[in-house]
């Protein structure tokens, strides 16, 4: 008798786990934050923690557009860098040329953020002008992730491939709530990836 009552106990506690498991399951964002989850776990596993080029304090100067800013640093007065794993709207290069849509909001928002602030930079590579390509934080703020929930940059997936999962997932999860909010680009029409307008500018 006192078998039977423990059997039974142990498929009401089964059942019930499995009913919160696929309540839980259900829910798009609970399927993600279990799946990234599992991918940095992985990569723990495999490659262990990513090593950064290069990680030190700056202090911001100058923006340039929204994801590319002068830094100084410790060894340099001057640096030009650009954030990984984001595309902000770009200027147009041409005298009388039009920008895009909410470039320079883009802009305005990573000086009114960073602009002579001191910081945390990491390097994680650098582009085909050869700046480096870093992580910005400003004590626990990463710049990166606030730009792209604002909705004034993308993530931008060519840019992310050297960034660690964890960073990675703080992006694409920031552009879901941006996008699920239509804030700053993902609230345009006929939106045009900065990606796309550089080729057409070129």
């Amino acid at each position: 008798m006192f078998k039977l009552i423990k059997k039974l106990i142990a498929c009401v506690v089964l059942l019930v786990l499995g009913a919160v498991g696929y309540y839980y399951l259900r829910q798009a964002d609970n399927r993600r934050w279990l799946m990234q989850k599992y991918v940095e776990a992985r990569e723990q596993l495999q490659t262990g923690e990513k090593k950064y080029a290069w990680t030190g304090s700056v202090v911001i100067l100058e923006l340039v557009k929204g994801d590319t800013l002068v830094v100084r640093t410790e060894q340099h007065p001057r640096v030009t860098v650009r954030l990984a794993g984001v595309d902000a709207p770009e200027f147009s290069v041409q005298p009388r040329g039009k920008d895009q849509p909410l470039a320079e909001d883009s802009k305005k928002f990573t000086s009114q953020l960073a602009l002579n602030q001191s910081g945390t930079m990491a390097i994680v590579t650098t582009d085909h002008l050869k700046r480096p390509v870093v992580v910005l934080w400003l004590g626990e703020t990463m710049v990166n992730a606030r730009l792209v929930e604002e909705g004034l940059a993308e993530y931008y997936e060519e840019f992310a491939s050297d960034l660690p999962a964890k960073i990675r997932h703080a992006l694409i999860n920031a552009q879901i709530r941006a996008q699920e909010k239509r804030r700053g680009i993902w609230g345009l029409e006929n939106y045009q990836r900065p990606s796309d307008f550089r080729l057409r500018k070129s």
